[in-house]
C-alpha cells in the first residue's frame, strides 16, 4: 500500500483489520481509533506518525485534512 494515501477508514476496511485491533496495536482506546475513523477527532502528532508507520505510509498526515504546516490538536 505505500504510496496509495487513504483514510484509516479506508485502510482498515481494505486490510480487514478491526477497530479493537488496531487500537491495540498502536497502543489506544477502541474509542480514540472509532472517533479517528469517524471524524470526531484527530489523533494526536505522535499518533499520527505511529499510524503513518502501522499502515506503511498508506495514511499520512495529508489525509487527515491536514496541510504542510498545520498541527493536530
Amino acid at each position: 500500500l505505500k504510496g496509495i494515501d487513504m483514510t484509516l477508514h479506508q485502510y482498515l476496511i481494505e486490510k480487514d483489520v478491526s477497530i479493537a485491533a488496531f487500537g491495540r496495536d498502536l497502543g489506544v482506546s477502541n474509542t480514540s481509533v472509532w472517533k479517528w475513523v469517524n471524524n470526531i477527532s484527530l489523533p494526536s502528532g505522535a499518533h499520527m506518525i505511529a499510524i503513518h508507520k502501522i499502515t506503511e505510509g498508506a495514511v499520512t498526515s495529508a489525509d487527515w485534512g491536514l496541510e504542510d504546516g498545520q498541527k493536530s490538536a
